[in-house]
């Protein structure tokens, strides 16, 4: 759970920072990441589920909170970091991008083949699908030792 905590808190931080004057991604401050990996934590705690209680982690897809419940905790914290990043955060999650990283995925683990076409996506949103499928494509890898041919 402390890995999928710290995997979620790089996509945010793709998400909420601009890019720097050489077009290389931004970083998020120290006290940033601090706020939004409490914001990940509590969105699995009203979900049921607790880091220190590896009991509660054996749950379905369904019970795993998404962006928005990320979202929703940020807004419920106090201060001026936790806005900032909520407002940041929020067109992922309510505006024009929502329908991409608002819900759950619709990938079918399992397929022989998996192909991802980045074509129709514009370079804002480029980085964000590189670092999800990257994601998907470690996680697959470390639970199942076959050999596989990646093809980028």
């Amino acid at each position: 759970m402390r890995e999928q905590t710290r995997l979620v808190t790089g996509l945010i931080a793709l998400m909420v920072t601009d890019p720097t004057p050489e077009g290389k991604s931004g970083r998020m401050t120290r006290a940033e990441r601090a706020v939004v990996e409490g914001a990940i934590l509590a969105a699995y705690a009203a979900a049921g589920i607790d880091p220190e209680a590896p009991e509660t982690w054996n749950v379905t897809s369904q019970d795993v909170p998404t962006l928005p419940d990320v979202l929703a905790r940020l807004e419920e914290t106090a201060g001026p970091t936790a806005r900032g990043l909520a407002e940041r955060l929020r067109p992922f999650c309510t505006g024009t991008l929502a329908g991409l990283f608002s819900g759950r995925t619709t990938l079918r683990i399992g397929a022989r083949l998996t192909n991802f076409d980045l074509e129709g996506l514009d370079g804002e949103l480029r980085p964000l699908a590189v670092w999800l499928i990257g994601d998907y494509t470690w996680k697959l890898a470390k639970r199942d030792r076959r050999r596989r041919i990646l093809s980028l």
